[in-house]
């Protein structure tokens, strides 16, 4: 069954692997992609370096599958679950955005 992104009427994509993935003990990564050009994230738990370092493996996986694994995208990271993460998490993340040539633009709701 095909679904639709209620705002935008695009198609979103996902697959098993990419959903309520356990990336840690206290982390749980959630990854699908709206459209050809926009991934959305709604990580849920405790970021920690483990599960932040885990997810942005996760994430560059699904980064493969957009724009024929080459154009750039936006990022949607939707923060309603996520219960706080650790300093050395949030660093690793911004990092990992900075370094991201593709990443035209980060989201955070």
């Amino acid at each position: 069954m095909d679904l639709f992104c209620p705002v935008t009427g695009l198609r979103v994509f996902s697959r098993s692997e990419w959903t309520n993935k356990k990336v840690s003990d206290t982390f749980v990564a959630d990854f699908s992609i709206i459209g050809n050009s926009i991934i959305y994230s709604s990580p849920s738990g405790k970021a920690d370096l483990k599960g932040v370092q885990n997810s942005s493996a996760l994430k560059k996986e699904v980064v493969k599958h957009i724009s024929d694994g080459n154009g750039p995208y936006i990022q949607i990271q939707d923060y309603a679950s996520l219960n706080g993460s650790t300093q050395a998490a949030r660093s690793c993340f911004i990092n990992n955005a900075n370094e991201d040539k593709r990443l035209l633009s980060l989201i955070f709701l």
